[in-house]
């Protein structure tokens, strides 16, 4: 009864406003409690309506696991914390980190490179039948596919990569045209 309706295009927009709005208070309220030694890491990484909370200790996060849920339902909204993902980045055995995905990429650079190795070659075979039928599509048709639907999934936020040596990555040579 109040409000644009959701879907609307000026809905999320608003959303995402009212959503800074809150963070902003969330943000006021926890500075006086985060530890001296996360200076100079961010408080949060930001991505539209998804918000990572950063600390070195995991006392502060359940603090601010605390005052998010206060601070927001003072807006009238709500953060179903059963749905929040926790993720430790810690040097040694603790790996799990690697496997996490944000944006699309996983967090671990071997593994984010072997999952779009594996993504391209699922695209690569559901064309199937245009690598198949040479004589009906030319090779500047099969080639504008294979750059439009296969190399983007491949590539995608391949800037993100570290610059380490993959000795195991190897590309075909082979010709599919």
């Amino acid at each position: 009864t109040m409000g644009t309706p959701q879907g609307d295009g000026l809905s999320p927009i608003l959303f995402a406003i009212y959503l800074e709005s809150a963070l902003r208070e969330v943000r006021k309220d926890c500075n006086a409690e985060r530890p001296s030694s996360d200076n100079g890491l961010p408080l949060e990484a930001l991505y539209a309506d998804d918000s990572d909370f950063l600390s070195l200790y995991p006392s502060f996060l359940k603090f601010l696991e605390a005052l998010i849920q206060l601070t927001i339902g003072r807006f009238q909204l709500k953060a179903n914390a059963t749905k929040w993902e926790r993720t430790a980045l810690a040097p040694g055995e603790n790996t799990g980190w690697r496997k996490t995905k944000k944006l699309g990429s996983l967090l671990g650079d071997e593994e984010d490179i072997e999952r779009r190795k594996t993504l391209a070659t699922a695209s690569f075979k559901s064309l199937r039948l245009l690598w198949e039928r040479r004589k009906l599509t030319s090779v500047s048709t099969r080639m504008r596919a294979y750059n439009a639907l296969v190399l983007p999934v491949l590539l995608y936020n391949c800037g993100t990569w570290g610059a380490v040596s993959y000795t195991h990555l190897t590309l075909p040579t082979k010709r599919i045209v």
